[in-house]
């Protein structure tokens, strides 16, 4: 999972960078405490955006499941993160399911322990494809979770840096209430 504030570059233009620090801190700490209740890995904090990984070290079959009721929590959680002036600010979320190397990766000096490969790819290509405060997730993502939103969008993507377009599915509008 990759999520993202939308708008950081200009809200962060003409403000102090304490404020920003303290922005984004309200911002993670709500992300991170949301994502370890979900039994999520938090892989990083990249400027305003978190990668988070689901299903591993320990293989858990309802993986997508977690990924995407802890996007919900977070989404719904953000608003009280952004100050009252940030216009627009929202979340924008990316899932994606499938087979990744999930170790420590870098070199001789410095190992960080991460997720690679096509499906971390294609999850943060989805997050920047997603429209503000929305979940884009994968059809490998979505057929775990089909029944559980049946109302749910498709949309065919043609990804950065891919060849073949990419079917993802909008949770807004669907979610549960």
């Amino acid at each position: 999972m990759f999520a993202d504030a939308r708008g950081f570059t200009r809200f962060a233009e003409g403000r102090s960078p304490q404020e920003v620090s303290e922005t984004l801190n309200r911002l993670f700490r709500g992300c991170t405490d949301i994502l370890f209740r979900y039994d999520a890995i938090v892989d990083k904090l990249m400027g305003d955006a978190v990668m988070a990984i689901f299903g591993a070290p320990i293989i858990r079959p309802d993986h997508a499941q977690q990924a995407i009721d802890a996007a919900i929590a977070i989404q719904e959680n953000a608003a009280s993160a952004f100050p009252a002036d940030w216009e627009g600010a929202c979340l924008r979320v990316g899932i994606n399911t499938g087979a990744a190397f999930v170790g420590r990766v870098g070199s001789d000096d410095v190992k960080d322990y991460t997720a690679v490969g096509d499906t971390v790819n294609v999850a943060q290509r989805l997050q920047s494809e997603a429209e503000p405060g929305e979940v884009l997730v994968s059809a490998s993502a979505y057929d775990q979770v089909r029944e559980r939103f049946p109302g749910a969008q498709s949309r065919v993507l043609a990804l950065k840096g891919r060849t073949e377009p990419v079917v993802a599915y909008s949770l807004t509008g669907t979610l549960p209430r």
